[in-house]
């Protein structure tokens, strides 16, 4: 089969159906491995308007709008005080730790939207498979980890 692979198409064309399928199996294989995270795409010059084009650049730029609104809405008026009282308390249950876990959701997902904006930006450039793969569970991983912050504020 390697000597008739070597020869050209036409003993491949001249092998068993079995040694045909091997050789597409390897050959999908080899393809897959390239294209995994995108690999195969590495290497592109960075188009600007393209970037703010892709539906996960909008979502990014969405949720870092929406950090800046949870934790700077918290900050300005999380913090209230009765006519008869000079000390401010949480509006949230009166819980100062209530207040203080939300801002730092808030403050974690605006500074993570900003990191994983630049990831995207700079991701293209990634060629080496094992990095992009990082870079894309880190980014799963983050998201999770906001998603349960999230939860947790809305549910108290």
């Amino acid at each position: 089969p390697a000597a008739a692979r070597a020869r050209g198409p036409e003993a491949q064309a001249r092998a068993p159906a079995a040694v045909r399928r091997g050789w597409r199996k390897m050959e999908t294989a080899a393809g897959a491995a390239a294209a995994a995270y995108g690999a195969g795409k590495a290497g592109g010059a960075f188009d600007p308007l393209t970037f703010v084009r892709q539906p996960q650049t909008i979502l990014r730029a969405v949720s870092w709008i929406f950090s800046i609104v949870v934790f700077g809405s918290i900050v300005n008026e999380g913090y209230v005080n009765r006519p008869n009282e000079i000390e401010e308390h949480c509006i949230f249950n009166r819980n100062a730790n209530a207040c203080n876990y939300g801002i730092t959701i808030g403050v974690l997902a605006f500074f993570g939207c900003l990191a994983f904006l630049a990831l995207d930006a700079y991701f293209p450039q990634i060629s080496s498979v094992k990095d992009r793969k990082k870079a894309v569970l880190g980014d799963i991983g983050f998201s999770g980890e906001c998603r349960g912050g999230w939860g947790r504020i809305v549910s108290k």
